[in-house]
């Protein structure tokens, strides 16, 4: 995909992990230490979580598509490594809000089927919630972070090569005095 709406698709796509990633991190951090959140919100942080991994895949091959009509340049390809780097976090942690919320569900499940007669749950189950809450958590700060660094540093490389390229066709001519006498001033 190299065009959304006649723009290059990387600068617009990028914007779906970028608030999604973080937004569902934040999510899985207050499930992990209030337990009542999950029933309410369990589903919906899955639901961004997944569709940041999605956004995380749509930005990265659109990126691989810009990077090949570009000419080669080490920031370049140091924000492809890691863009790279924060899809793979992005799946990882929509994998693991998956694990954590199917598992809930599936507990409370099987544990509201359970009859007095019947022995207590196993074990198990005692440190599964706390392990996979702590390992989504985590990887979610991850994929925050290197959402947020790879975000950062095509940024930076593309605005650094428009200062370096003497390129102000972007600018107001007069800086922000240019732009008095518009409705909001």
């Amino acid at each position: 995909m190299d065009k959304l709406f006649g723009l290059p698709a990387h600068p617009l796509l990028v914007h779906i992990p970028v608030v999604l990633v973080p937004l569902a991190a934040i999510g899985a951090l207050a499930m992990a230490f209030w337990p009542w959140l999950r029933a309410r919100i369990g589903w919906i942080v899955a639901g961004l979580a997944v569709l940041g991994g999605v956004g995380a895949l749509l930005a990265a091959s659109a990126g691989e598509s810009l990077q090949e009509s570009r000419p080669e340049n080490a920031a370049i390809r140091h924000h492809a490594e890691l863009g790279d780097t924060a899809k793979m976090w992005s799946i990882i942690f929509a994998i693991l809000v998956l694990a954590f919320v199917v598992g809930e569900w599936w507990l409370k499940r099987r544990t509201s089927r359970n009859t007095a007669h019947e022995s207590a749950p196993m074990t198990w189950t005692k440190w599964a919630v706390p392990a996979v809450a702590v390992l989504t958590v985590a990887s979610g700060a991850w994929a925050t972070y290197s959402v947020m660094d790879a975000g950062h540093t095509g940024a930076k490389s593309t605005w650094q090569q428009k200062a370096e390229s003497g390129d102000r066709s972007n600018y107001s001519p007069n800086g922000d005095a240019g732009y008095q006498g518009d409705d909001d001033d």
